[in-house]
This record gives structure tokens, C-alpha cells and sequence, in this order.
């Protein structure tokens, strides 16, 4: 994007964010009362980790700290980073791959075990805080996984057994890309509002999720309802805070803002895999199926996903992302 577009483009998020709210950005930090933006509107489940945060840390400030939520229709998903770190609001709930070209190290976390305790001592998620305090002027708080199983892709046809996707066009972040170009298809980016139209209007033959959410989503009516299998990576939102918004609280709160964050990775792990586990039941009966990949890519594509995300992270970040890898191979961190 030419500079001058791109700062337009920041202005106008950074109005239309204060117009919303009804709050000069000056006041963003005023402690008390802190903004949340997130980037899927409500009917997204991803949504459930941020609300879940937000319940736990005002319950356990007992009244000291009020937080608010607005989502993409303030300001698009993948403009998020910069109003957040400029302090327009103070926390930021989204996924890496929305902002994987100013800093790779969130995509990352979807090649790891799910195993927070571990990503924790192993010294990762420090790292990861540690880099975008630098680098952007936030503060890493949480990293939710959405149950064991991570992400899957969902076709409006079966692979080819021998071609796979060849001459499909499949939608999906930067974190599939090199996955479906392993499998023969060509990676398109839409974001979740282009989807259920771009499906069916034969834009994209299939499109690239989380395991959890498609009963809320629809997509399988606009012919998407083939689910294959197995199962890849494990998909982490997350939770930043503006440092300065962090440092003006009282250390009593910043403690509740660090603690409650780990809390809700284990929350997350249990809502979630009950969540799947109902809604595979469910959209079985609306006729959508289940099956395994072609005999010639299957015993891949997990390990395709995984260093395909992990070859993002140095694409992206250079030197600090080549750190990141090595510090997950040296941890057995991994996924496999």
C-alpha cells in the first residue's frame, strides 16, 4: 500500500474509532475504563475468549477496572495493529496472520504444541511479548488455543486423488497458503464477510477455518460440505495490551490483567473441544461430511502446515523469527 494511502486509511480508523466510542483518543488510557478491539463480530466463537477475559478480569477487579469491546465494523481486521499500538485502544484480540507483515511471530504459535505451561517456560511467549513491546509498544497477555483441534479446510468437492486442488482456488490467510499450494490450489484472501458469497458464486471452491464455528457461519449452505481430515496445527488468538495503557494501572490490576490472561488459555482449551465435539453432531444432520485426504497427500499435510507456517515467521520477521523457530525446535514445541 503507497505511504500516503496507508496513512489516509490510518486516520480515518483512528476518526471513525473516536466517533464511535464517543471518546477522544487522548482518553484511551485513562486506566479506569480501558476499549477492547477485536477482530470477528459476535458471531464468530472466537469472540467467547475475549468475552471470557473480559468477565474474569472485571470480576476479579471488584469494580476498579472497566472494559468495553468493539470489533471490524469500527475498524477492519486487518488494519487493527497500528490504532492499538498508537493507543486509539488499549487492547487488541485477533489472530497473527491478520498482521503477519508487520510482525510474523503470532502466526508462529498455530505450529506449536498445545501445551500453555510448556510455551511459557520454554521462554516463547516472553519472546513474543518481549518483541512487539519493542517493536510495536504492546504487551502479550494471552495466547488461547481453540480446543486440540486447530484448523481444517472445507471443500465444495473431494480432492482429486491424484491432483488434489489443482485448478481450485481456496480461501485463506496467509497461515494456509503454503499448505494449498502443497496440495495444487491457488490461495485466495477474503476476508470472513466475502466468504459465504464467494462460495456461492463459485469465487472459491473451498476455504480454509478454524475446526469450531461452522454451524454459526453457514458456509456448508452455500455448498462447502466436505470437511477433510486430519485436523491441522492449533489455532491461537490472542490478547495484547498497549504497554503505556498497562503502566498507568496500578500494579494491583496489571497483576489481574497477567493472571486472568493465563487463566483464560485453559478455559479456552475445554470450551472449545466441547464446543467441536456438539457441533460435529449438528452439522452431520444438515449434511455435511467428514473424510480423510487422498492417500497420497494424507500422511503430509499436517507437517506441510506446520513448517509452512514456521517458514512465514522468517519470512516475515526476519532474524527475530528464525530466533522464534529455533527456540520452539530446541523446546520440542513443534506440533507434529
Amino acid at each position: 500500500m503507497p505511504v500516503r494511502r496507508a496513512l489516509i486509511s490510518f486516520a480515518a480508523a483512528a476518526i471513525a474509532a473516536t466517533a464511535v466510542l464517543g471518546i477522544a483518543a487522548s482518553e484511551a488510557v485513562a486506566g479506569s475504563n480501558l476499549k477492547i478491539l477485536r477482530s470477528w463480530p459476535p458471531v464468530i466463537e472466537a469472540v467467547r475468549n475475549i468475552e471470557q477475559y473480559h468477565k474474569q478480569v472485571e470480576e476479579a477487579a471488584a469494580g476498579e477496572l472497566k472494559l468495553t469491546q468493539v470489533g471490524p465494523e469500527v475498524v477492519p481486521p486487518l488494519e487493527q495493529l497500528n490504532p492499538v499500538s498508537a493507543g486509539v485502544f488499549d487492547f487488541l484480540f485477533s489472530h497473527g496472520a491478520y498482521h503477519g507483515g508487520s510482525n510474523g511471530l503470532l502466526i508462529g504459535v498455530d505450529a506449536l504444541k498445545l501445551d500453555p505451561k510448556k510455551l511459557r517456560d520454554s521462554g516463547l511467549f516472553d519472546y513474543i511479548s518481549n518483541n512487539y513491546e519493542k517493536r510495536h509498544g504492546l504487551k502479550l497477555l494471552s495466547l488461547t488455543p481453540t480446543g486440540h483441534d486447530g484448523y481444517h479446510m472445507v471443500l465444495k468437492s473431494l480432492p482429486d486423488p491424484e491432483t488434489g486442488l489443482k485448478g481450485r482456488k481456496i480461501r485463506g490467510t496467509s497461515t494456509y497458503h503454503p499448505l494449498i499450494k502443497k496440495l495444487g490450489g491457488s490461495p485466495v484472501v477474503l476476508t470472513f464477510g466475502q466468504i459465504y458469497t464467494a462460495l456461492e458464486k463459485g469465487v472459491v471452491d473451498g476455504y480454509c477455518w478454524p475446526v469450531y464455528g461452522l454451524l454459526a457461519t453457514k458456509f456448508y449452505e452455500a455448498g462447502a460440505k466436505y470437511v477433510m481430515r486430519p485436523t491441522l496445527g492449533v489455532s491461537r488468538s490472542f490478547t495484547l495490551v498497549n504497554v503505556k495503557a498497562f503502566n498507568k494501572l496500578p500494579k494491583k490490576l496489571q497483576t489481574i490483567l497477567v493472571e486472568e490472561g493465563k487463566k483464560v488459555e485453559y478455559w479456552s482449551i475445554k470450551f472449545f473441544d466441547d464446543f467441536i465435539a456438539k457441533e460435529e453432531k449438528e452439522l452431520k444432520k444438515l449434511g455435511v461430511t467428514y473424510h480423510d485426504y487422498p492417500e497420497k497427500f494424507r500422511p503430509h499435510v499436517r507437517k506441510w502446515f506446520n513448517e509452512g507456517v514456521l517458514d512465514l515467521v522468517v519470512k516475515y520477521s526476519k532474524a527475530d523469527g528464525q530466533k522464534f523457530v529455533d527456540m520452539a525446535r530446541a523446546a520440542n514445541m513443534v506440533a507434529e
